[in-house]
């Protein structure tokens, strides 16, 4: 997260958990961290090994999107029935146990090959009406 400064048009990085500048970083959540948090993010999720390190030292890693009703989970399975992603929790939980649910893995699946339908279908049409095009124009 960044704060603009619009008067010195200068920007400082700020603390996933505070709003102080931060010099470190949890590879392991992939969160920005001040000396001050330190000891509160590892304290927060005990069962984690943290891996903190300078920030100059970071490992990103692709993070994926959390869950906004149970945030320390990930998305694990799709709800069909609602078209939304779900987590272990929303699964536990009794809002989606009648619907059909299916294992994010297989949505993936399903919309790269939707993707490559709907890419296909395009090509066709769009290398079809070129050609169209290209006939009736005359230099």
């Amino acid at each position: 997260m960044a704060a603009a400064d619009i008067n010195t048009a200068q920007f400082s990085l700020q603390c996933g958990l505070c709003n102080q500048p931060f010099h470190r970083f949890c590879n392991t959540c992939q969160l920005c961290l001040c000396e001050d948090c330190i000891g509160k993010h590892v304290r927060s999720l005990p069962l984690r090994q943290h891996d903190i390190v300078p920030y100059i030292n970071r490992r990103e890693q692709k993070v994926c999107p959390r869950c906004i009703h149970h945030p320390y989970q990930t998305f694990e399975a799709y709800c069909q029935h609602c078209d939304v992603p779900i987590c272990i929790g929303c699964l536990a939980g009794s809002q989606h146990e009648t619907h059909e649910i299916i294992n994010v893995g297989e949505m993936r699946k399903l919309i790269k090959k939707e993707t490559e339908e709907i890419t296909n279908l395009i090509y066709k049409n769009g290398t079809a009406k070129f050609k169209v095009i290209r006939k009736n124009f005359t230099i």
